[in-house]
């Protein structure tokens, strides 16, 4: 596997992650309507469950 390839790989991967630890913050503020968020956030961590293995 090339460095570019690995690196694509490991890029996939943290963009979900970083979409899953923003929004628990915001739950904890004064967030409108936090089970969008936290739907959001369970969302993204099952997207990045999904490609842990693609890594």
């Amino acid at each position: 596997m090339t460095k570019a390839r690995r690196h694509l790989r490991l890029s996939r991967l943290s963009m979900p992650l970083g979409m899953v630890s923003g929004p628990p913050a915001l739950i904890e503020g004064d967030f409108p309507h936090p089970e969008r968020m936290r739907e959001g956030a369970e969302h993204n961590l099952r997207q990045a469950l999904s490609l842990k293995n693609a890594v």
